[in-house]
């Protein structure tokens, strides 16, 4: 598998956020795409440089849409994993604490956090 697909995720995001920059949820759309194309980027000897300078990206753009909507549980969620895939454990438990508060009945979290938290 290339990484084309997580390339044009990233570009239509961007894009989409050209049109309302200040949509906490465009941005969040554009650190899920990042992230995904950092994460993957991991499992490709040639890119794993991008590895950490695609999840620093995601994480500074989770932060960015959390300064617009501090109480999104679903961005919390995702700045979390991210905050974990790069190895920030400490700060992963916090955000996903954090984010419980916000969505405590949301079953993606309930996963997350189940998986983080029996660690």
């Amino acid at each position: 598998m290339d990484l084309s697909r997580f390339h044009r995720a990233v570009d239509e995001a961007s894009l989409a956020l050209k049109s309302s920059p200040s949509e906490p949820r465009l941005i969040r759309h554009l650190a899920d795409a990042t992230a995904a194309l950092g994460v993957e980027s991991g499992f490709y000897p040639d890119s794993r440089d991008d590895y950490a300078m695609l999840l620093e990206d995601a994480i500074a753009l989770y932060e960015s849409a959390l300064r617009l909507s501090p109480d999104d549980g679903v961005t919390l969620n995702n700045l979390g994993v991210a905050q974990s895939d790069l190895g920030l454990h400490s700060a992963a438990v916090e955000t996903l604490r954090r984010a419980l508060k916000h969505i405590p009945l949301e079953p993606e979290l309930f996963t997350t956090t189940g998986v983080w938290f029996a660690l």
